[in-house]
């Protein structure tokens, strides 16, 4: 709640701006950018070959269809396919089918758009998650995220993706270049070692002239180190979406088939609408984040579209290559951003040279108005330039002394994130008063608004949504966080809406309950 509030609030923000991103925020997202196209991701090129040509129809009848190919969507499809349809032959996988749905192109949302950064700072935000939820469920929304890590690399071992994705555990460093920073960081990790223990080992503080000079960042106070990973999100959700087309002939992806609506027929089946022929289904999941609000009229004022920034660039020959072993963040007194590198063994296809590429994203706050006006974006058809000129710049001010021209800007793109206004995912089944439409012989269920952090929140919050689907929500409960659920008290507190123009004082008169 706090991410929104403090903006919203600004006398130095202009009554204008808030308004119109409160109007923004409040909107239907509309479908994922098709004209104009969306800024191209360094990601996504090449296309995997099974995702590369023109897709197949989707077939009239479904058991469920997922709407969203990114890693939510991949998740509650992998953990369906394997758990739940293996035993099945090759007749009923056929009569049942699994239906995956993108608007455009597999995996070109978020996912497609990150930065590939798995990294739970879990002595940030724990302090806050205490004093909203208590101790106890602060420790297992803290521990259900670092999880993560180390769950992407058993399915990235079991699917046999290492070599494609490069999946790997680093060490993630956390540099302050602001000096009140580094002291509310040292403060916090302190009592997050406190209550953790032995769990966070690897979360370590450091700090002196000596240190930052051998670092190669002469301007930082201090550092936070802990465990972190890092991949090529693309190929990883490709790979396991063609494996699983590969071992169940009843499970069909299309690309390129929008979601244009859903109605409920007579029978009680849900009638997902497209381009390309209607689908009756008994489940629909919606696995679509920043669009959620599109098909589920009652998420808007809860999880809202922004926009965010990322960009490849090459670093100077006097960069020392790090990407097998570490990652950063970079802390400011205002704002942060990140960044992870590809390892050196990286090639990419088609000719092109590749490996050691620095993958910087962030220069929110320097977009304009402490990052107000991408609030409520559901395009990522531009660049924002003030964003921009803030990473092309950034890696040369951190990384000092390196020599050469500096770091080379190869690519830049932008890519919508969902965020939750309680800044919790929100996963379960969907009640009429969020669809606005009535019980089908199924459910409609949910998986969005990881608030920017979707890398360690998507994977297990897809495998949880997976197990209620199935009715094994008994399964879930020693590990899945019970507020990430979706509840009538929920609904009815974490929610932004306008009830009073903003007023020309800068003044904004909204109800907004904090959980």
């Amino acid at each position: 709640m706090s991410f929104i509030l403090p903006l919203l609030s600004s006398p130095s923000i202009p009554s204008a701006t808030k308004s119109e991103a409160i109007t923004r925020i409040l909107s239907d997202p509309g479908l994922p950018t098709t004209s104009p196209p969306a800024t191209s991701s360094f990601w996504l090129s090449p296309l995997h070959p099974a995702f590369s040509t023109s897709p197949s129809l989707p077939p009239p009848d479904a058991e469920i269809v997922i709407i969203g190919s990114g890693i939510t969507g991949t998740s509650i499809a992998r953990h369906i396919v394997r758990s739940h349809r293996s035993s099945l032959s090759k007749q009923d996988k056929k009569q049942n089918p699994i239906v995956l749905l993108d608007a455009r192109d597999v995996c070109s949302g978020a996912t497609g758009r990150n930065g590939g950064h798995v990294n739970e700072v879990g002595w940030e935000e724990y302090g806050d998650l205490v004093t909203r939820y208590g101790r106890e469920e602060a420790k297992k929304i803290t521990r259900f995220r670092m999880a993560h890590v180390d769950e992407f690399m058993r399915v990235v071992a079991e699917e046999g993706l290492g070599k494609e994705c490069g999946m790997r555990v680093v060490e993630s460093t956390c540099l302050f270049f602001g000096e009140k920073g580094w002291e509310r960081g040292k403060a916090a990790v302190k009592g997050f070692k406190e209550d953790f223990g032995g769990e966070v080992d690897a979360c370590k503080t450091t700090e002196g002239t000596e240190e930052m000079q051998s670092m190669g960042v002469p301007g930082a106070y201090g550092i936070i180190k802990g465990k972190a990973g890092a991949m090529w999100p693309y190929r990883f959700v490709s790979g396991v979406l063609a494996n699983l087309k590969r071992d169940d002939e009843g499970f069909h992806v299309c690309a390129h088939t929008p979601a244009t609506s859903i109605s409920v027929s007579e029978d009680g089946l849900f009638i997902v609408s497209t381009p390309r022929g209607d689908i009756r289904a008994k489940h629909v999941v919606h696995a679509s984040n920043a669009h959620i609000g599109h098909l589920v009229p009652g998420f808007r004022g809860r999880v809202y579209p922004l926009r965010g920034q990322m960009s490849a660039q090459v670093p100077p020959k006097g960069f020392s290559h790090q990407g097998e072993k570490r990652s950063w963040s970079f802390e400011y007194d205002v704002g942060f951003d990140y960044l992870t590198q590809l390892p050196k063994s990286e090639t990419r296809e088609g000719g092109r040279d590749g490996g050691g590429e620095m993958m910087f994203g962030g220069g929110f706050v320097q977009a304009g108005f402490s990052g107000l006006v991408e609030m409520g974006v559901a395009s990522d058809a531009e660049l924002n330039e003030n964003a921009a000129e803030h990473l092309r710049q950034g890696l040369g001010k951190a990384f000092e002394n390196v020599g050469g021209d500096g770091f080379k800007v190869k690519s830049m793109w932008t890519g919508n994130m969902g965020f939750s206004v309680d800044m919790l995912p929100w996963v379960g089944k969907l009640p009429g008063s969020l669809t606005e439409r009535g019980p089908g012989q199924g459910a409609e269920w949910v998986s969005v608004g990881y608030s920017g952090e979707g890398m360690v929140n998507a994977w297990l919050c897809g495998k949880a949504l997976a197990m209620m689907i199935l009715g094994q929500e008994e399964s879930i409960k020693e590990w899945f966080p019970q507020r990430m659920g979706i509840s009538d008290a929920r609904i009815r507190e974490s929610v932004l809406e306008r009830c009073v123009d903003i007023g020309a004082a800068g003044r904004s008169d909204l109800n907004m309950t904090q959980v």
